[in-house]
């Protein structure tokens, strides 16, 4: 990053702290992240102590999937720090895209590995796992417990007076392929077999909206943090307790069903429950796995287009459009397991 960009920083931090002659000594970017960026912050303060930080900031392009500004992405965290969610305290937001080139915002740094492959792996995290289903569900719990009415929640994207969270959902992805210009005959055979199978929601809550491996922070003590809450929205609770089982989250273990590890998904249902989540409707929760693969079909094809555009040249972006196919036969494999009738 260039001195440019590190000196605009500098300033503006010195300005909202109220703190001049404070120094940003190191900005280095952190791995992850195609919707937004991240980048390690430390600033030294004039009386020579220092804070860590974490900065989000938006990228040139983005995929318009229920993705929300800085500034909400910031009220959301802020009420889930309220209500008691693990997440990185949120310190402030900027939409001045004078400022950095494009809205970000900034919570504490949260040490941990969020990388789904090194938690997964890493030796001194064998404890670490064992305990996070229970965590995870706990977790999700609480979230799904956010008082709808919290002024800090007021912009959540909810679904239309006359739609179901699922009708909300399908018809953002039919959506979206026309937007994309796709004519692809097995998302559409996916969006009919949805569309012939959605389920009710009596009570919609609020949604992290991407509750899987890589969006959780773990260290050897455990869960440390839950981050990237750009989709958040109102609707199925069984879209959330369903994002993190699907396959491609499991990061090479297809064999382990709950989020690449050995624990059983009902151990986390358990614990979702016992903080006082509602029923885990198992058929929801089959729906909304064909459904996120679904979605991840969809986004990949979306993720690749924004490197293809010239604005945001990636690597990682372009070779998500291959993987685009990975989602595919998975959703087709999920069906025939449930079963094809010819009504679709």
């Amino acid at each position: 990053m260039n001195a440019d960009f590190r000196q605009r920083l500098t300033e503006y931090l010195e300005a909202v702290l109220e703190l001049p002659d404070a120094d940003v000594t190191r900005l280095e970017r952190l791995a992850g992240g195609t919707s937004r960026e991240s980048w390690l912050v430390e600033l030294k303060k004039p009386d020579g102590t220092a804070q860590t930080w974490v900065l989000r900031r938006d990228l040139a392009t983005t995929y318009a999937d229920r993705a929300l500004y800085r500034d909400q992405e910031f009220r959301v965290i802020r009420a889930a720090a309220a209500a008691g969610v693990q997440v990185p305290a949120p310190r402030f937001y900027c939409v001045e895209p004078c400022i950095l080139d494009a809205p970000f915002l900034v919570m504490d740094y949260v040490s941990g590995s969020s990388i789904g492959r090194e938690v997964l792996e890493r030796a001194d995290l064998v404890d670490a796992r064992k305990g996070l289903p229970a965590q995870l569900g706990e977790q999700l719990a609480r979230i799904h417990a956010l008082d709808r009415a919290h002024a800090d929640l007021a912009a959540l994207p909810v679904p239309r007076a006359t739609f179901s969270p699922a009708q909300e959902a399908l018809a953002e992805m039919r959506a979206a392929i026309l937007r994309l210009g796709v004519h692809n005959p097995t998302l559409e055979f996916g969006l009919r077999w949805l569309e012939k199978r959605m389920p009710a929601c009596p009570v919609p809550v609020v949604l992290h909206g991407d509750f899987r491996l890589g969006n959780f922070i773990i260290s050897p003590r455990g869960l440390e943090g839950i981050i990237d809450w750009e989709f958040a929205h109102v609707g199925d609770p069984a879209e959330d307790l369903a994002c993190i089982s699907l396959r491609h989250w499991r990061y090479h273990r297809g064999d382990q069903s709950f989020a690449g590890m050995s624990a059983s998904a009902e151990t986390f249902y358990r614990a979702y429950e016992a903080a006082g989540g509602r029923p885990v409707n198992r058929a929801a929760v089959a729906f909304w796995s064909v459904w996120g693969n679904l979605r991840w079909a969809i986004l990949c094809l979306a993720q690749s287009r924004r490197h293809l555009s010239g604005h945001d040249r990636s690597v990682e972006l372009a070779s998500l459009g291959r993987q685009s196919a990975e989602f595919q036969l998975e959703m087709l494999r999920l069906i025939a397991e449930q079963g094809v009738n010819d009504d679709v």
